[in-house]
């Protein structure tokens, strides 16, 4: 499967040329930056992305409806078992690889980018590494062509970052196991042929009483809840998995008893490259549309490319993109080579989620800014920003008394400038005929799923604690 995907690089007929930048490549990354099977890889996502995906992403966005098409399509080309061993009928590739086919395949329609995510990272990967070689022949080999898809159920109504405080049980009864209780907002819920799913097997033992199970779709005892209506991501379901006495084989569970909040938490770490690698997609996506639209649009007898006003946000924009692509590529790298990612996935994850909704989104500077205790809030139009990092900004104070009164700015996490492909398009960024507004829909829930950005910093925090402490 992975010498047909790549001997598919320069296989697929190239279409037209797009009007929204696609084939205005940004270069900063050579074949010396990658090794040249990952430079082919690249281009066939890039080609499929937009032969298939382009085209379809507008309307499948807004009927809600699931690419199945190009699914199977993915799947003959090993997109959809990336890291799943040939001898399971998967591509055998390593995470750099699938990380720079998610970006492509998400910045052609990020629906059919978290399908592909789940699918990979959240659902076949913990049954890879934590499953018996008969569960990796039922779970694995059929789930690696498209026609059929999983998903990761650990959310609940009642909790979502606090994943060890699940409510749903697991009892075991006989040679079997019995599951109650209710999983939100689970990705693939609709068309999905088997899910992952976390339960309490000891409640009194909190996460170390967790276990994780497979079960499959559908089956006795399992009802889909309504697909919810959502802001972006529209063509990817998202549904409630409700257990009422749910029986499934003893030889379902997967790993060993309570083991199961480590293989969530070791899962996600992975699926935080997969959505990072999204949301790159997306930005590169948002950018691409800005850049020919401010090229074409010509304004006070120029294209908007010569105001230096629009030329510092595609700058900062760019900064944000490349920078988060980097961060990625060196958590996959690291995972690669078997070394820990948590730390890494989780900046990778926030920054490259972040950089997405900055770019899409509207990011306003204060003109409040709180200065040393007992001094109050100050204007002042002189001060200066610093960039204290990639996300964070620190206010300068200018030397005036009467504005500041000596007073040190605080840190501010936001770029300076509204970093927004919408706002360079102005009105036409507003209307559906342009993809920029889905773009600024679908950005949004990269900062969610998978670990919101709080979390994300959490797991930043205490790893560099930790290593300060050691």
């Amino acid at each position: 499967m992975a010498a047909t995907l790549l001997a598919r690089a320069c296989g697929l007929v190239r279409g037209a040329p797009w009007p929204w930048g696609w084939r205005r490549l940004h270069t900063v990354y050579q074949s010396v930056e990658l090794p040249e099977t990952h430079q082919m890889l690249r281009q066939t996502c890039r080609d499929f992305a937009e032969k298939e995906l382009f085209p379809i992403a507008a309307q499948v966005d807004k009927e809600h409806r699931f690419p199945a098409a190009q699914v199977k399509k993915m799947g003959e080309l090993g997109l959809m078992a990336m890291n799943v061993p040939e001898e399971l009928s998967g591509a055998g590739l390593d995470y750099l690889a699938y990380s720079i086919a998610m970006e492509e395949i998400s910045r052609g329609c990020a629906s059919t980018g978290v399908i592909m995510s789940v699918n990979n990272s959240l659902y076949l990967g913990p049954i890879l590494k934590f499953g018996t070689k008969e569960q990796k022949q039922r779970w694995v080999a059929p789930f690696t062509s498209g026609d059929k898809i999983g998903c990761f159920a650990l959310s609940e109504p009642g909790n979502g970052s606090d994943a060890g405080a699940a409510a749903t049980t697991a009892r075991a009864d006989g040679d079997s196991w019995v599951l109650s209780g209710t999983k939100a907002w689970i990705t693939n819920a609709w068309e999905a042929s088997a899910v992952v799913v976390f339960a309490s097997t000891d409640r009194s033992l909190h996460n170390k009483g967790i276990s994780a199970f497979l079960v499959p779709m559908p089956t006795p005892g399992l009802t889909l809840g309504k697909k919810e209506d959502k802001l972006g991501i529209r063509a990817s379901s998202t549904a409630n998995l409700i257990f009422e006495d749910c029986r499934i084989p003893k030889d379902s569970l997967l790993g060993e008893p309570g083991l199961g909040f480590k293989i969530a938490m070791q899962t996600l770490d992975t699926g935080r490259i997969g959505i990072a690698s999204q949301a790159l997609g997306i930005a590169q996506a948002a950018l691409d549309c800005a850049v020919t639209y401010a090229e074409n649009r010509s304004a006070f007898g120029a294209p908007l490319t010569k105001l230096q006003a629009i030329q510092f946000k595609l700058a900062d924009m760019a900064l944000a993109l490349e920078s988060a692509r980097l961060l990625t590529w060196r958590a996959a790298m690291l995972k690669d080579n078997k070394k820990p990612f948590t730390k890494e996935a989780a900046m990778a994850k926030l920054a490259a989620s972040e950089a997405a909704t900055a770019i899409t989104h509207q990011v306003r500077v204060p003109t409040a800014w709180v200065s040393s205790p007992g001094l109050g809030k100050r204007e002042c139009a002189g001060c200066f920003f610093l960039p204290a990092g990639p996300y964070a900004w620190m206010v300068l104070p200018c030397l005036s008394p009467t504005s500041w009164g000596g007073g040190v700015g605080l840190p501010f996490l936001s770029p300076p400038v509204p970093l927004q492909a919408m706002q360079i398009l102005g009105g036409m960024g507003y209307v559906k005929e342009m993809p920029a507004e889905r773009h600024y829909r679908d950005a949004r829930i990269t900062e969610i799923y998978e670990g919101t950005s709080e979390i994300q910093r959490l797991v930043v925090a205490g790893h560099l604690l930790k290593s300060y402490r050691s």
